[in-house]
């Protein structure tokens, strides 16, 4: 606002021009006055000077003495460099203009002819006017295929069908031609912005991102990874039971009758022999005894798992860009991650199942009275595992997809372990009931488990670090790369918003693993806004201004395309965003520990939201001969300035290439106040203009500054004068554009530019600097930036 006041000032004590006779001490010797130039522009610039070199050269009111070289009272000057600054048509070449040197004129045509939108009306169908425009005269205009209708004002008007973008093609009378392309304000602009993050950016941030990962809780971690994932061994367990006599053998004894004897009789002298019959006896009878066993048989299945892990800190002491190939995944670019886990506890849960048993098992356990115990067997403990260091080597493949960064292991290596007995120190809660078994089923089991984890060792590692290393991984991604993925909104006093959204749309590791490439989508557009207007405590006429930024970062895959609301309809409907052409080339490797590279298209989309939200539609009032940037009801006069299309960013030329606003269809009205909310139109002008403009960083925003030759002016009374002495042709070149770029300024200041932040963490920090911007070859601009830890 201050600027706006100090250039209205200029112009208000600015009221009379100086007028003299042209300074004899310069003379234009080369372009001539009325010199032409078709395909081509002039070789070279000369003139002359006597007594002193002059303070300024002027070509198209931008002064490029810089340009010029100064030997022996001759100033020269080669013609490619100063072809940015030419018009097609009429330019004019002054030497010492705050001098009154000497000027001419000279004609140029080497493009085909200009084109100018100044309505564009419909939905389904499009109708377009506008201004085709040739010095040398215009030929044809053809729109998506279409044949647009000129007049001889070379004003044309052409229907077309709604299109995602448009292709504008003229041809001049000499048969050159031009092509325009517009894309509509829904599209996404893919890759216009690449991001390159060398080395060092990781070296600076990686102690923010140690005390980053600090606070992380590797327990949640394993919680939220997948069950099946955390199973370390599964294994059978069996017990040998002796043979158990169930039931004895048990005999009957051999049983005999006594003997039967019959007496000795004798008759007569003849005697009967005694006979005995032996008894009779039942042999003996035995039953064979019941036996069960020996038996080998598996009574329960361990099966052990992750429950929690604990890491008293992690220490990341390398995180380099890397890529390479793996069998089972290919190709891989991303990171190599080297570190250390100390004091790491990790719980094991063992779940015990009970498993069926025959008849004779289950006879066994009842003659052994251990029935009973198997019910406890059939349950869960816990066993626990501690190290006091771990070494950790990763490698961590990055991928973009939908706007979202994700981090892939490649290879998890150089454990730096030497045996499972001399790194882990292991504890095992064993129930009693394994006790109680006897046969040494405890030992058994124990022997299981150490067996188990000692084989289990490197999967265990590989399932620890395979989630905790992304958890590590992520800080890092989302401050060097994620951060890109943006959300910027722009609250406006006319409540309007200006979103402004940005997702990675590619990651590539470049210049021999020193880099990261990032290719950035964006998206920028108008929403109408929800919020009640605020009352900022003051104004410039209905100018609509900034009042709240808010960052926020998106959710993983968000759609880009579909975050934005309709179009506010504060201002006449536009076309769509100019596009100048893909994204050619990388950042330039010296450019810093972050170099951002991005295309005119970019700043185009922007500027198409600012229009959208008549944040370029503004009025200053005019009070008793001084302008006031006060509210006042009582204002005679306003000037009102009314985009019909909106600006663009172009550039011309290549060495060096020139940043040049172009601004199609702007109404500018003087007014006078008739009371109320009532105004009456005393003049109205209808401007089109390329101004050359130099684009810098303040506070990490892009700015445009116009590059104007500098006047000195003088005040006679150091008082404010009326409109009616302005000179008109003074006023719009200056006044108005200084406003406007103001204006430009004011929006583009609320786009931060992506990659840069400032983040703190406990006592580490890491902050940016932007250390410059330049245009490149292909006239996209580069902005550099450095990392800095403290």
């Amino acid at each position: 606002m201050t600027n706006r006041l100090i250039y209205f000032f200029t112009l208000a004590i600015f009221s009379v021009f100086l007028q003299g006779c042209p300074n004899q001490n310069y003379s234009i010797v080369s372009p001539e006055n009325g010199d032409a130039f078709e395909d081509t522009i002039p070789a070279s610039y000369e003139f002359t000077y006597v007594d002193a070199e002059p303070a300024s050269v002027a070509l198209n009111g931008v002064n490029v003495i810089e340009y010029f070289t100064m030997d022996g009272g001759v100033g020269t000057a080669d013609g490619a460099p100063l072809e940015a600054f030419l018009k097609q048509g009429t330019n004019v070449l002054t030497v010492a203009p705050d001098e009154f040197g000497p000027r001419v004129e000279f004609f140029v045509d080497t493009e085909g002819p200009s084109i100018i939108i100044t309505e564009v009306a419909g939905d389904a169908t499009k109708t377009i006017s506008g201004k085709v425009q040739d010095p040398s005269g215009v030929n044809s205009l053809i729109v998506n295929g279409v044949v647009a209708a000129i007049t001889g004002e070379e004003d044309f008007t052409v229907i077309v069908p709604d299109a995602a973008s448009y292709s504008f093609e003229a041809q001049d009378i000499a048969g050159r031609n031009s092509t325009v392309f517009y894309a509509t304000r829904d599209s996404v602009l893919e890759s216009g912005l690449k991001v390159r993050v060398a080395q060092s950016a990781l070296d600076e941030a990686l102690p923010v991102t140690q005390e980053i990962i600090e606070d992380l809780d590797f327990n949640s971690l394993l919680a939220d990874a997948d069950g099946s994932t955390l199973t370390l061994f599964r294994e059978s367990v069996g017990v040998n039971l002796p043979q158990v006599t169930l039931v004895p053998r048990v005999c009957t004894p051999e049983v005999c009758l006594p003997e039967v004897c019959t007496p000795r009789v004798c008759v007569l002298g003849v005697c009967t022999p005694r006979i005995c019959t032996p008894g009779a006896c039942t042999p003996e009878v035995c039953t064979p005894a019941v036996t069960a066993g020996p038996v080998n048989f598996t009574i329960v299945e361990l099966e052990a798992s992750l429950a929690n892990v604990d890491v008293e800190e992690v220490e990341v002491d390398k995180l380099d860009i890397a890529s390479g190939n793996k069998p089972l995944i290919g190709n891989w670019e991303g990171l190599s991650l080297d570190g250390t886990l100390i004091n790491t506890d990790i719980a094991v849960r063992i779940d015990s199942y009970l498993l069926g048993v025959t008849d004779i098992v289950s006879g066994i356990l009842n003659f052994l009275g251990l029935s009973d115990t198997l019910d406890a067997l059939d349950g869960n403990f816990t066993a626990g595992i501690h190290a006091d260091r771990l070494r950790l080597a990763a490698d961590l493949g990055l991928t973009a997809s939908n706007g979202s960064v994700d981090v892939t292991i490649a290879d998890i290596n150089a454990i730096g372990l030497n045996s499972f007995d001399s790194d882990f120190d292991t504890t095992i809660d064993l129930p009693d009931a394994f006790n109680l078994f006897g046969f040494g089923l405890a030992e058994t089991v124990l022997n299981i488990i150490t067996g188990g984890f000692a084989d289990a060792r490197d999967f265990m590692i590989e399932i620890i670090f395979g989630n905790i290393v992304p958890a590590i991984a992520d800080p890092i991604v989302d401050m060097i790369i994620d951060e890109i993925r943006l959300g910027v909104k722009v609250g406006i006093t006319n409540n309007t918003l200006i979103n402004a959204l940005f997702q990675i749309r590619e990651i590539d590791v470049i210049d021999g693993d020193s880099a990261l490439l990032v290719g950035v989508d964006s998206l920028i557009g108008a929403e109408k806004g929800e919020q009640d207007e605020l009352d900022l405590g003051f104004s410039v006429g209905e100018s609509a201004d900034i009042w709240w930024v808010s960052d926020h970062i998106l959710p993983d895959g968000a759609d880009l395309g579909d975050s934005l609301g309709p179009a506010p309809e504060l201002a006449p409907q536009a076309l769509g965003y100019r596009l100048s052409g893909p994204m050619t080339g990388t950042p330039d490797s010296n450019g810093g520990d972050v170099s951002v590279l991005t295309s005119a298209t970019l700043v185009n989309q922007a500027l198409l939201a600012f229009y959208e939200t008549a944040l370029l539609q503004f009025s200053l009032g005019y009070l008793d001969g001084v302008i006031s940037n006060e509210p006042n009801s009582e204002y005679t006069h306003r000037m009102a300035i009314i985009p019909g299309t909106p600006p663009e960013l172009i550039f011309k030329g290549t060495a060096p290439a020139i940043a040049y606003i172009r601004i199609n269809n702007f109404e500018i009205k003087i007014q006078e106040h008739l009371g109320g909310d009532d105004w009456n139109d005393l003049q109205s002008f209808v401007i089109n203009a390329e101004i050359p403009v130099v684009i810098g960083v303040e506070d990490n925003r892009l700015k445009l500054g116009l590059l104007t030759t500098d006047l000195d002016v003088i005040s006679t009374n150091g008082n404010a004068t009326d409109f009616t002495v302005f000179s008109m042709e003074y006023f719009l070149n200056r006044v108005m554009v200084s406003i406007l770029i103001e204006q430009i300024n004011l929006g583009l200041g609320q786009l931060a530019i992506p990659g840069t932040f400032d983040i703190e963490a406990d006592s580490a920090s890491l902050e940016t600097t932007i250390e410059g911007i330049s245009v490149n070859a292909e006239n996209n601009l580069q902005i550099n930036i450095d990392l800095n830890n403290g």
